[in-house]
């Protein structure tokens, strides 16, 4: 939690992920002031129907009477680290107190869990909600205890009217659960089903769902069509290239040490669970199966419904994390002396965490191997910014022609005959290391910036400067 929510610290405007905006402007704020589910003209990615996560904020922004942004930032990033605590309760419950002490701390090591941390948004609520419904629904199946059960119902109605993805992968991975458990009734000789129950109850209200309240079962269809189609015609549909194709390959290495570790670890650790085949690792190797075929068809299909950066987060904490630690485990136990181990776990997990939390998946602003070969979204603002915004809402119109992008060749240069006369330019020096976004894109890495080239800046000095407060300048040309 202190990794995380400390860069509220290093950014005390605020930072998040880019969807923050949608969900806090058109979502968070209109039902801390209207007091109703607002359905907004401009496109919300039908998150108006999936609006558990927004009321859920709201509610904590009313009882705590603090600022709303702050407030939906740290709640997020807070939900996210207190989920450490149903995965201590797993690794406990099926494993030991050491198993689940390392798995424990390999959590804290995970890259993608401390992006979403120290950036929160939407999906820090996700996989909240979504690591707690299953974390309580493999407590439910160790002890059959009945006080699990009203958890278990708040929490699948929360992440079913919370996000459609999430809801779909936990019913997957429900269904899989499910059909293991005829294996493990057998070997327990157990004749009362634990999990078959929750799943078609959860199957139930999430077909309702999408039927009835968000009318998305049609784009369901679709997509499995897509797919279908797609595995008709591979070479046809498969991921072009990406701007990682262009990055030096020292710099992709020296950013994912952290995930290669923690990779290697759990490879170690597929291999005992596959040898030993418990009912724990049984559950564990199934999930790793099942998120790794959806993850290398994200990877590698056009089709964005499976998107990496969505899946890979989900297999580190259902997967990696327990296969990784009986891989330490298992390399410890190699160690004759108690000083070798220490050294060597100590020296693993500084390296794991050091180089996890460093990475620019953790976040490319505090990350020390920023290049000039990345680019990347700004997810922060600066005072200067929110000045410029309300300087501007109060002195310009929406009769002013505001041009929204600098236009850019790809070389870097401005093309200074692009911009046309009489309109208002604003130009943040911030974006000369970030880059300037110059094409959306779908898939993960098809988002193309432009880093604009030293000097060329000046070449706005043609223009009459309306407002400058050394960051952002204001032009009209």
């Amino acid at each position: 939690m202190n990794i995380s929510l400390s860069n509220q610290i290093i950014f005390p405007k605020g930072i998040a992920l880019p969807d923050f905006d949608l969900h806090f402007s058109a979502f968070v704020i209109p039902i801390l002031k209207n007091g109703y589910i607002p359905h907004p003209i401009i496109f919300t990615g039908t998150y108006d129907f999936f609006p558990c996560h927004h009321i859920f904020a709201a509610i904590n922004i009313l009882v705590c009477g603090s600022d709303p942004k702050s407030t939906y930032i740290i709640l997020g990033g807070f939900l996210l680290c207190s989920t450490v605590i149903f995965i201590f309760l797993i690794a406990r419950a099926f494993w030991n107190n050491n198993y689940a002490l390392i798995t424990v701390i390999l959590f804290n090591c995970l890259d993608y869990y401390l992006m979403y941390g120290a950036h929160p948004e939407h999906q820090a609520y996700n996989y909240s909600f979504s690591v707690m419904l299953l974390s309580i629904i493999l407590l439910y199946f160790s002890s059959t205890n009945l006080r699990y059960i009203p958890c278990i119902i708040i929490l699948t109605i929360l992440i079913i009217f919370t996000h459609h993805f999430s809801a779909m992968i936990i019913l997957i991975l429900l269904g899989i659960l499910a059909f293991l458990e005829i294996y493990v009734k057998k070997k327990l000789s157990k004749q009362k089903a634990i999990l078959w129950p929750i799943f078609l109850i959860f199957l139930l209200i999430l077909s309702l769902q999408l039927m009835y309240y968000s009318n998305l079962f049609g784009s369901l269809i679709q997509i499995i069509n897509n797919y279908y189609i797609s595995f008709q015609d591979i070479s046809m549909n498969l991921v072009e290239s990406t701007v990682y194709d262009q990055v030096p390959i020292k710099t992709i290495f020296i950013n994912t040490i952290g995930s290669s570790i923690l990779l290697g670890l759990a490879v170690s650790g597929f291999l005992i669970f596959l040898r030993r085949r418990t009912i724990p690792d049984l559950f564990i190797i199934s999930i790793s199966l099942v998120l790794s075929i959806f993850l290398v068809l994200g990877i590698g299909f056009k089709q964005v419904a499976l998107l990496p950066d969505r899946l890979y987060p989900l297999l580190q904490i259902f997967s990696l994390i327990f296969l990784a630690a009986e891989g330490l485990l298992f390399f410890l136990g190699r160690i004759k002396t108690d000083k070798g181990k220490i050294v060597t776990a100590t020296v693993i997990l500084i390296l794991l965490s050091s180089f996890s939390l460093s990475s620019t998946i953790a976040g490319f602003e505090t990350s020390p191997f920023v290049d000039e070969h990345l680019s990347y979204y700004k997810l922060y603002d600066t005072e200067q910014e929110i000045v410029f915004k309300e300087w501007k809402s109060i002195y310009t119109t929406k009769d002013n022609n505001q041009i929204s992008n600098l236009p850019l060749l790809n070389s870097g240069q401005i093309n200074i005959n692009d911009i046309p006369s009489r309109s208002l330019l604003d130009y943040n020096k911030l974006n000369i290391k970030t880059g300037f976004l110059h094409q959306f894109g779908e898939h993960m890495g098809q988002y193309n910036f432009i880093k604009i080239l030293p000097g060329e800046s000046n070449k706005l000095n043609i223009f009459d400067k309306l407002y400058c407060n050394n960051i952002i300048t204001y032009y009209y040309t």
